[in-house]
């Protein structure tokens, strides 16, 4: 794997984890675990900083 598909992936892995974790929170097959409002908008800034720096980082070939 090279570096410039290094963002890429690291993208696709948090994507396809927020995906996961939301499908659980519609259809849980455990008990689901209840996230505050202060939890929602850290996660949803921490996946918003990934992008940001995933798209900043691609090289232009």
């Amino acid at each position: 794997m090279n570096i410039s598909n290094t963002g890429a992936w690291w993208f696709g892995v948090s994507l396809s984890l927020i995906l996961g974790f939301l499908a659980l929170q519609i259809n849980p097959l455990f008990p689901p675990s209840k996230l505050s409002q202060q939890e929602l908008t850290e996660l949803i800034s921490f996946f918003k900083f990934i992008k940001n720096n995933t798209a900043a980082n691609q090289s232009v070939p």
